[in-house]
This record gives C-alpha cells, structure tokens and sequence, in this order.
C-alpha cells in the first residue's frame, strides 16, 4: 500500500508537474498519450497531494468551458461544454484555503480576479429555467450525452456551491455574484431541482434510484460510470443524511452501478472484473476505487478485500495504475482512498509518506 502512494506522488512531482514561471506549476495527466490539463483530473490530482500535506501557487486557471488544455493554456480541441470541468477550479480555491487558512490574502485577491465570477456566469448560460437544472454536452467520461441533463455533474455542482458560499462567508466576501447567500440559496435550490427530476424507478431493479441522464421531463437513462466519482461522494459531501430517504436512494444507485445490472457500465468478466465505461469497455481501476471507497463507507470487509486484491493487481511496482501505466488520476484518487480507509489496519505509511 505504501509503495502505491508513493508511486502515484513521485509520478505526480517528476511527471506531471511542469514549472511554468517562479510561482506557478502547470499539472498534466499523463507525459506520454496525453500530455494535456484537464480540470477533473488535474482537482484529483491535487486532491491527492493536498491528502499527503494532511498526513504528515497557484493552480486556478479560468476554465472558460473548454475540454482540456495543452501545457501552455491553449484548448486542444474545439469548444465542447462539460458541466463537471467548470467545478473543478473552484473547488480547488477552497481546498486551498481550507489547507491554508493563512493564506487568505492570495484567496482574496483571486475572488477579485474576474476568473470565478466568470465561471459562475458561463454556468448560468446553461441553467434551463423549467427545471433548474444545468445541461452539458458530454459526461465526465467524454461521451456525448443523450439527454442534457447528468446526474453526478449536479451532485458536484451543488458541492461547488455550498464550498464557494462557506469559503466567501469565512472571508467575509461579497461582490456582485460572488455573494455567499446568494450562493448558499442557489446550491439548495438546485438540491431541490436534482431530486426532484433525477429519482424515478430504473426497470432493470424494479427500485427508486438516481438516474444517470434526464431530459428534465420524466424520460431516464440508468447507468453508472467509473468516471462519475461525485455519484459516489454523496454522502460524504452531505448531499444526503446517513437517515435520510436520499441515502437509500443513493446506496440502491451504487448498488446498480457496481452489479452486472449496470449492462453498458459493469464487466464481471474474469477475476478482475468491476466497473468500467462505455468510453473504452472494460472494468477501469477508477472502478475498482469506486468499489473501494464504497465497501470502505459501508463497512463491508469481504467487499474492501476483494476491491483491495484487484487494486493490487493493476497496479505496477512503480505504484501507479498500468491502465495505462501513466495516467494519473486513477492512482490519484486509489492513493487518497488509501490514506483515509487504510487496509484492514494495515497503515499507510510508518515514517511519513517520504
């Protein structure tokens, strides 16, 4: 386990972390395929180094709808809008501040920047007044949706905004859209919204659940992906109480996502079968993460060894994922679930993560 964090973090500094200028660091996702900065991966990957400083500057750029970047700032392709990718720089912003509360003077100085209002105002472009809801073109996972509606890009939606408001009402920050009980109101109305148009009863179970896409107008798509990590995240983003009606939608929702129910999203082939994607069919370590993290909350032994042995198998002496060997949020986001789950008592580390 140990050797898995470490790797995943030396591959970060030594790979992916380019030094583009005396105070700022440019992070890609991988040094072979795909040389480029995405916003989800990129978060998770400073998520993961955020779970290291825990345990033992600046990386905000505007994210002007865009799918990924080359190291230089510039789009690589043309403009597709991915609802998720507009969260991911704000949410960075507050895990910075919570990391470094004594760095409120650089915080403040970005909120007066045009960058966040920028973002929320591109986001509202793409709210639709009947339902409150938000469209995208494509989910996490870079496929072009059938409905315009995706589930956990609102579930991280929402988060984003309750983060943003907490972070400015701690600042005591407030200027024009960036007002923190505007805010606040914004992420219970769109609570409200996603419940309201996302629970309906998925035919293949015959039970409640949420679904993945909408149309806002009683038509669902049911499936799970590796890629949807917010989906995941609800109860521990508080989306829903542990005795709430919402919880037991949203363990029926896993419950779904990680069976071979989930036809197009779930590969039980073999023994290292799991949760994968329509975008490259096959079960993803991402998925075995997800199963991971999900046993973890739960409490369920059998199910965190067995994830725990698929985990361990594709992962390479180096410590990162070998699917493939040099993509880096996957191992990101197995190394931070590591940190807080632990193994079976087994620690993360004895003398520090170094």
């Amino acid at each position: 386990m140990r050797l898995i964090i470490k790797g995943n973090l030396s591959y970060i500094l030594r790979n992916c972390a380019i030094p583009v200028g005396s105070s700022a660091t440019c992070l890609i996702t991988d040094h072979v395929a795909l040389p480029l900065g995405w916003n989800r991966d990129n978060y998770w990957q400073v998520r993961y180094l955020l779970d290291i400083y825990q345990h033992m500057n600046r990386l905000l750029d505007a994210s002007t709808a865009q799918e990924s970047y080359l190291a230089t700032g510039v789009p690589k392709d043309r403009s597709i809008f991915q609802l998720d990718q507009q969260c991911y720089p704000i949410l960075e912003l507050c895990d910075f501040l919570h990391n470094f509360p004594s760095e409120v003077d650089l915080v403040k100085s970005i909120l007066t920047e045009e960058t966040i209002p920028s973002i929320l105002s591109i986001l509202e472009l793409h709210r639709d007044p009947s339902t409150g809801l938000y469209s995208t073109e494509e989910t996490p996972g870079d496929d072009a949706v059938e409905h315009p509606f995706h589930f956990s890009s609102h579930i991280l939606l929402w988060h984003t905004l309750a983060r943003l408001a907490k972070t400015l009402s701690k600042l005591k920050f407030a200027s024009g859209t960036l007002n923190p009980e505007c805010l606040k109101k914004k992420a219970e109305q769109l609570q409200t919204s996603t419940l309201r148009h996302f629970v309906a009863c998925n035919p293949a179970t015959g039970t409640t659940m949420f679904a993945y896409l909408t149309d806002g107008a009683g038509v669902h798509t049911f499936y799970h992906d590796a890629n949807d990590l917010p989906t995941l995240f609800i109860p521990t983003w508080r989306f829903a109480d542990p005795s709430s009606p919402e919880h037991a939608l949203w363990t029926r929702t896993m419950e779904f996502g990680l069976s071979p129910l989930n036809t197009d999203g779930f590969f039980p082939q073999g023994p290292y079968g799991g949760l994968g994607s329509v975008h490259t069919r096959g079960p993803w370590p991402l998925g075995f993460a997800q199963e991971f993290i999900f046993a973890s909350l739960l409490g369920d032994r059998a199910a965190i060894e067995d994830a725990w042995r698929r985990i361990r198998a594709v992962c390479s002496w180096t410590g990162f994922s070998v699917k493939p060997a040099w993509f880096s949020w996957p191992g990101c986001v197995i190394s931070s679930a590591l940190i807080k789950f632990e193994i079976l008592g087994e620690k993360a580390w004895e003398d520090g993560p170094y």
